[in-house]
């Protein structure tokens, strides 16, 4: 098994159980995440093939950066919900 068909295989192992027992928020989170990675490689791998020009590359450049924003305001407003559910579960009982 190649390095590359290994380390897919362990990380699907890894997440698999985790996606499971995710909320609905969460997948789409991870789902964006991932998303807005592949994007982002592609483009780069893919950008000089593509015979952009430097208006047309600086402008999908501004729109994985809008991307990138949004989903990490999606990351933050999930880290925040989680945050809120771990003091409320360990809060001190009155």
């Amino acid at each position: 098994m190649t390095d590359k068909a290994w380390m897919k295989a362990e990380l699907l192992k890894a997440t698999e159980s985790l996606i499971d027992m995710a909320s609905e928020s969460e997948l789409k989170v991870l789902g964006e995440l991932i998303g807005l990675q592949l994007l982002k490689a592609c483009f780069v791998r893919r950008a000089g093939d593509l015979g952009m020009n430097a208006e047309q590359l600086e402008s999908a450049r501004l729109d994985i950066e809008e991307t990138q924003r949004k989903v990490m305001e999606l990351v933050k407003l999930l880290d925040e919900t989680n945050a809120n559910a771990i003091q409320a579960v360990t809060a001190p009982k009155h």
